[in-house]
């Protein structure tokens, strides 16, 4: 008898520590990202062994996931495809209202502060395609990148602004690094271009800017991560750890002593050379990110409330974004693991 209690306390004993060697392991966030350099994800852990990683591989590992644009997301998020989602304000109403996910923003991407700190899209177009105004664009081809995304919605703004009718124009969807071509070679009439196509377009005498996104937009929350609200509680001190390192990243990339590594990075990420960024990335000519993750509420809800007005989505759709659907509680316990 003595023998069986024995043994069954030895196998007690090893369900235990079994039990504690799985609750050990780190926590795998999925999180989404669309095009690089502007989005950080997938350069953020790229390198696993980066400097300013402190936490992977303890309490979470992250697995960065492409996705064409924010619509896309909007489905995956919802399909329980990825945790973490990086989406337009537009994208973000759909993700509540239409897919029904109890969805909380937690982070910034990018934003457009529209005053010379950050960069912001200009829109092109041919000079053979008659349009020489806003008003011009009746009929006409434009590229996106994605339905509901920040890029359609710009488009959506200076349609508003030139006083055309949305059903009138032909928006096609692609890659961005596609728009280049296609508008050079007349497949479409007009393309909102990131800052690594800038060049090859503003340089070619047969195209010229027509509008940028300040001019049609204004100051905007244009790339927010989210998450759904049951998974944040379930897993809070990882994603704290996770975006604790994330922070810690968008400040190496930032500091001009990590310039040259950093270039390395994206070059590899982007399988671009390096010339095609190394002049504006991670600079004032770049995407404005902040440095804490953090994107005022009041710009989220100018976001939304414009989208409105310009009929991106309806008034029914319309949240008050600040305090239910915001959570920085994640980034302010992050700043605090960061800032000591």
């Amino acid at each position: 008898m003595n023998r069986f209690i024995a043994l069954a306390a030895a196998a007690t004993v090893g369900i235990v520590a079994v039990t504690a060697a799985a609750s050990a392991e780190p926590t795998k966030i999925r999180i989404g990202w669309n095009q690089a350099p502007g989005h950080m994800a997938s350069m953020t852990w790229h390198d696993t062994k980066a400097p300013y990683l402190k936490n992977y591989g303890k309490s979470y590992i992250a697995e960065p996931i492409r996705f064409q644009g924010s619509g896309h997301q909007v489905t995956a998020i919802a399909a329980g495809q990825v945790d973490v989602a990086a989406v337009s304000v537009v994208a973000f109403l759909a993700m509540i209202n239409k897919a029904q996910v109890n969805a909380q923003v937690v982070s910034d991407v990018l934003q457009d502060p529209c005053n010379g700190e950050g960069f912001t899209q200009p829109f092109y177009a041919r000079k053979d395609s008659g349009i020489k105004t806003l008003s011009d664009l009746t009929g006409k081809k434009i590229a996106i990148n994605s339905r509901g995304s920040a890029h359609d919605m710009m488009v959506t703004a200076a349609l508003d602004k030139g006083g055309v009718d949305p059903k009138s124009v032909t928006r096609v969807e692609m890659k961005f690094a596609a728009m280049v071509p296609f508008l050079q070679e007349g497949k479409v009439d007009v393309g909102g271009y990131l800052p690594q196509f800038v060049p090859a377009v503003a340089k070619d005498p047969n195209l010229f800017l027509l509008f940028t996104a300040c001019d049609v937009v204004g100051p905007s929350a244009t790339v927010m991560l989210v998450a759904k609200k049951e998974f944040i509680e379930a897993n809070r001190d990882a994603m704290v750890d996770m975006f604790a390192d994330h922070m810690r990243a968008v400040r190496w990339f930032y500091d001009p002593a990590n310039r040259g590594p950093m270039l390395d990075i994206v070059e590899s990420v982007t399988k671009a050379p390096e010339e095609n960024f190394s002049d504006y990335v991670f600079t004032k000519g770049d995407f404005f990110r902040a440095r804490d993750l953090r994107v005022d509420p009041v710009s989220i809800q100018n976001t939304i409330d414009k989208a409105i007005e310009l009929g991106a989505i309806t008034k029914e759709d319309r949240i008050e974004v600040s305090p239910n659907y915001i959570d920085y509680s994640i980034i302010e316990a992050a700043k605090k693991q960061v800032d000591g």
